[in-house]
């Protein structure tokens, strides 16, 4: 289970605890560290998902909680996947970092002319689906990018119409 952090001093907002008993309006919880059992009322505990398990989309989490969230959240990161959907909503962290192969031409293959929803989430499955809607529908497509300065919108941006020209180009040759 996940219980809100009484410590604000290790910057943490939930730390993992282990349910040991549940009384009429108590739950007794002793913290993963070997810390005290304490007692808590039963909306004070969150439920956790199995160890190491961090899905491309928030949504397949089998328990969606604040602290599961952004558990699932730091596990992708700390594996530099630093984009997760949540529904088809995609959700993306600066890595304040360049990573080997997130926009190259590689990356941009596997998401061109794939069906997103079996590609994982990326900027470019974004692209994709709004590309191919386009040409479905015959009508215009928006994406709207949100974020807090510094949070690299214009680089993601970026890489998101060089993908979408590259796409639209004929033969790839993106200066046609």
């Amino acid at each position: 289970v996940w219980l809100r952090d009484s410590d604000k001093t290790k910057g943490q907002m939930f730390v993992k605890g282990q349910l040991t008993g549940v009384a009429s309006d108590r739950c007794m919880v002793a913290h993963a560290d070997g810390g005290a059992v304490v007692a808590k009322a039963p909306g004070e505990v969150y439920p956790a998902n199995p160890a190491d398990d961090a899905p491309g989309d928030h949504s397949a989490l089998i328990h969606l909680n604040e602290p599961c969230i952004l558990e699932n959240t730091r596990q992708r990161y700390a594996k530099d996947e630093i984009y997760t959907y949540t529904g088809r909503i995609l959700v993306a962290l600066n890595p304040f970092k360049m990573i080997s192969g997130l926009y190259g031409p590689e990356s941009m293959a596997k998401y061109a002319k794939q069906d997103p929803s079996k590609t994982g989430p990326h900027v470019f499955a974004v692209a994709e689906r709004a590309y191919v809607q386009m040409l479905k529908s015959k009508k215009d497509q928006s994406i709207c990018m949100s974020g807090e300065s510094g949070a690299r919108k214009t680089e993601t941006n970026k890489q998101l119409m060089m993908f979408l020209a590259k796409r639209a180009a004929k033969d790839g040759n993106v200066e046609a």
